[in-house]
């Protein structure tokens, strides 16, 4: 007859169970990811001119990534309730694609002027230099 051996079951579940765990997770991970195409398609349809949507897209665009940085440990900790997994290096290609996409975001406010890049920018900072000399015109 055919035996079965409990605990060898019991260990190819258990393995099955942190497979499926890990492919979730890295699921998870490689989600950010997916949407980098999308942001871009989202750039280049704004433009560069400055109007209420491209700000509204650009604020969603830096507000999306740092939230999910945030909360990082939350969103891997749905993954595993008992907390035996660390997942390290998927929380950490999941950080990494963040950074892209608020890359992402960085150069289009670069672009259309919103983050002070320039000199120019900065004149408010700037002492005005003492005055040496005055002329004054008579009539």
């Amino acid at each position: 007859g055919i035996s079965t051996d409990s605990s060898s079951d019991e260990t190819e579940d258990a393995s099955a169970i942190t497979r499926m765990k890990q492919s979730r997770a890295w699921n998870a991970a490689l989600a950010p990811g997916g949407g980098i195409f999308m942001n871009m398609f989202m750039m280049w349809m704004m433009g560069n001119t400055i109007n209420i949507f491209m700000v509204f897209m650009l604020f969603m665009m830096f507000n999306g990534p740092i939230s999910a940085i945030m909360s990082i440990d939350t969103t891997f900790a749905r993954l595993d309730p008992d907390g035996k997994e660390s997942y390290l290096l998927q929380k950490l290609v999941f950080a990494l694609a963040n950074l892209a996409v608020l890359g992402l975001a960085v150069y289009k406010g670069y672009s259309v002027g919103l983050i002070p890049s320039t000199a120019a920018d900065w004149l408010e900072f700037v002492p005005m230099p003492k005055m040496l000399e005055t002329s004054v015109g008579s009539v």
